[in-house]
């Protein structure tokens, strides 16, 4: 696996010495992972975020909308009242 010099900066690199230092990670390398994946996982989400996005304006653009009030019962429905 190739090996990735990386400036943290002073504040960043006390993060991930307490974070290894408390016992919440084991090396800092797993702090780095972690906070990799974690961000990757974060920009796969805002990428579903932004696709729905231009699925509605694209809808919207052929008149394809519905009324706020039903809109928000969707999400409601669908976000809130399944748990």
């Amino acid at each position: 696996m190739p090996t990735l010099t990386v400036d943290l900066g002073d504040e960043l690199d006390a993060f991930v010495d307490r974070m290894v230092a408390e016992g919440v990670f084991s090396t800092a390398d797993e702090v780095l992972r972690v906070a990799l994946e974690r961000l990757a996982a974060e920009e796969e989400e805002w990428e579903k975020v932004r696709a729905g996005i231009m699925i509605g304006l694209e809808q919207a653009g052929r008149c394809e909308v519905i009324e706020g009030e039903e809109a928000f019962r969707r999400l409601r429905e669908k976000y809130f009242e399944r748990a």
